[in-house]
């Protein structure tokens, strides 16, 4: 096509630095203005700019674009598979003392496109965060990753939330389900039932099974807290269920107890 020949020939008239640096942009844009500086590559900023290709916004803190989205995919394309490797490898590696969620994000789905599997918790909590801005299909890229690495149950519950989000209920109630057999912890059991009846009620129409799973995590645990949790949860869904005064039995205790924990009184 004629459009991807003029794009070909203007990318090839870019000097090579210019057009490397317009490659890690292309790559990973936005990018940081100081993520290029901690790659050595802020000397070629300004000879890259001159091309118009490259764009760095006034906003602060300032980000590095390519000019126009034909010409970053046409880098893209354009980029060997070993080359796009090491440009993540290399700004993973400059972002790796990141503190800020959205760099620990790119960092980590810099690592998956990668291959590096030897990060767990990385991928735990960036799975986590994924979750919080309903970025279901990454928190599920992420929370696999992380139990690839042996991340174990915690990684399994992010796992069926995603799929939940992602609207695969079967396979989230079957993954919630494994992650309950599986729990070494009374909180990991309780999440797991909480996350479980969720779906049998809300999504799969099985509401009596919503309650067997909450009444038979409820009867397991031996932390006050947690049953009062589990507790507030069944009588929650006794009354979204049409039980009014079995529900109400069930919460108004936890309302007027004195020792009822903040988790358990929000949801009663």
């Amino acid at each position: 096509p004629r459009l991807a020949h003029v794009l070909d020939e203007r990318l090839r008239s870019i000097a090579a630095d210019d057009r490397a640096l317009l490659e890690v942009v292309a790559a990973a844009e936005p990018v940081a203005l100081d993520v290029l500086e901690r790659l050595g590559e802020a000397p070629g900023l300004e000879s890259a700019a001159a091309t118009s290709l490259l764009e760095i916004s006034p906003e602060k803190p300032p980000t590095v674009t390519i000019s126009h989205p034909l010409y970053a995919e046409a880098l893209r394309s354009g980029t060997t598979e070993t080359r796009r490797r090491a440009i993540y490898r290399r700004l993973a590696d400059a972002l790796a003392e990141a503190d800020r969620p959205e760099d620990l994000l790119k960092v980590a789905n810099w690592r998956l496109e990668i291959g590096d599997r030897s990060s767990p918790d990385l991928f735990l909590s960036t799975a986590r965060e994924a979750l919080v801005r309903f970025d279901h299909g990454l928190a599920w890229r992420l929370a696999d990753a992380a139990r690839q690495a042996g991340a174990g149950v915690e990684s399994s519950l992010i796992i069926a939330q995603s799929l939940q989000g992602l609207g695969r209920f079967e396979l989230a109630e079957a993954t919630f389900a494994e992650a309950e057999r599986s729990s070494t912890s009374e909180s990991q059991r309780a999440a797991a039932a909480t996350g479980r009846a969720y779906g049998l009620f809300w999504h799969l129409g099985r509401s009596a099974d919503a309650r067997q799973v909450l009444a038979e995590a409820r009867s397991a645990v031996t932390s006050s807290r947690i049953a009062d949790e589990l507790t507030a949860e069944l009588g929650a869904y006794d009354v979204f269920g049409g039980d009014l005064r079995k529900g109400l039995d069930a919460l108004l205790p936890l309302v007027n107890g004195p020792s009822t924990g903040p988790r358990a009184l929000v949801l009663a």
